[in-house]
């Protein structure tokens, strides 16, 4: 008595990962599983994810904030060299039609 839960579910069924319908061999396909099919999650007695949708915190504003700070390393990254020019297509001669 007192012990919280941690529990996950995971859909294997759905598209990408499963067949449409719950597999005779469900582990296999958890191989196959990722972030969007991950259903529920709940730790220490509280929902973080319930339904496929977060529960403890705006999923626009996490996504939004997530995203500007991305997009600051990737500005840092490039100021860094660490990202080449993409070749001209008239240079490239696949993508021009010339031999």
């Amino acid at each position: 008595m007192g012990a919280k839960a941690d529990l996950t579910s995971v859909d294997v069924s759905g598209l990408l990962v499963g067949v449409g319908t719950v597999p005779r061999e469900p582990l296999n396909h958890l191989m196959y599983a990722n972030g969007l099919s991950v259903r529920n999650v709940m730790t220490d007695g509280q929902w973080q994810v319930r339904n496929g949708a977060l529960t403890i915190v705006d999923e626009a504003r996490l996504v939004r904030d997530a995203g500007k700070v991305v997009q600051r390393i990737w500005d840092q990254m490039d100021a860094d060299g660490v990202f080449v020019d993409e070749p001209r297509s008239d240079l490239v001669p696949a993508a021009s039609g010339h031999v």
